[in-house]
């Protein structure tokens, strides 16, 4: 799997927390959230807000053939690049990515070891 994400604080906990992201088998990807416009593949893609702007994306890509994830980003979308993850970013990814565990599109991800893993990084 690939993890596209410029560095800054956040960017080893995302990482860390993208290869959490495992997709459950057998299900309809598509009523769950996901689209498929690129035809080998599966993509989520949700706007993560910043001061009323909406130009940074986090963006899931699975490969229908084997249902793993191949990729996961934050997008600049006004220059197509990695975007830096901060607070503001992450707590929207952890958002986007409950909601995804309650459709029943991806599994159980271990909240206390990541939250140890922040309190471990950033002291609180």
């Amino acid at each position: 799997m690939t993890v596209y994400v410029l560095p800054k604080l956040y960017a080893d906990i995302f990482e860390y927390l993208a290869k959490k992201i495992k997709i459950k088998k057998d299900i309809d990807l598509l009523k769950k959230g996901f689209t498929n416009y690129y035809e080998p593949e599966y993509f989520f893609s949700r706007a993560i807000k910043y001061n009323d702007n909406y130009d940074v994306s986090f963006c899931i890509s699975v490969s229908k053939k084997t249902t793993k994830v191949k990729e996961v980003s934050i997008i600049d979308e006004n220059f197509g690049q990695p975007h830096f993850c901060d607070k503001i970013a992450f707590d929207q990814i952890v958002g986007y990515l409950k909601d995804l565990i309650k459709k029943e599109a991806i599994e159980e991800i271990d909240w206390k070891d990541i939250e140890k893993r922040k309190i471990k990084q950033f002291g609180q």
